[in-house]
């Protein structure tokens, strides 16, 4: 199959078959790894995962520093302990994601959904939160 250049941006590609001869952008290969349990998903840091769907994900502990994550959908992930730091979460989809303990310093929540995501304290000190949806349902003016 051929899906090279194809727009996969909020596409769920969780559960789908992909196989070594599947034609297909770096970018998307590896949201599929990261979703199917493929992907030694410990250094992803810089990478452009920008518009993903990585709901459910598991990337605890891993090094999201400066990763581009803008637009994703990572509701209900797993970011326990990762290195958030830098990262490009803006208009990023977080509610209900594990984010104890995750380094959040210099990262770009603005526009973000934090809904139900579950913090560590201090967590928001080093964020830009402009009109982001905080944990309790409230927008950030």
């Amino acid at each position: 199959m051929n899906l090279q250049g194809s727009d996969l941006h909020r596409a769920t590609l969780k559960g789908t078959l992909v196989s070594a001869e599947t034609q297909m952008d770096p970018k998307w290969r590896l949201v599929w790894e990261i979703v199917n349990g493929q992907a030694n998903a410990k250094n992803l840091s810089g990478a452009d995962l920008s518009g993903a769907d990585l709901s459910g994900a598991d990337l605890s502990g891993a090094n999201l520093s400066g990763t581009n994550l803008s637009g994703a959908n990572l509701s209900e992930a797993k970011l326990w302990q990762a290195n958030l730091s830098g990262a490009d979460l803006w208009q990023a989809n977080l509610s209900g994601a594990e984010l104890r303990e995750a380094n959040l310093d210099g990262t770009d929540l603005r526009g973000a959904n934090l809904k139900g995501a579950k913090l560590s304290p201090g967590w928001n000190r080093f964020v830009d939160l402009s009109r982001a949806i905080l944990p309790d349902g409230t927008i950030h003016p």
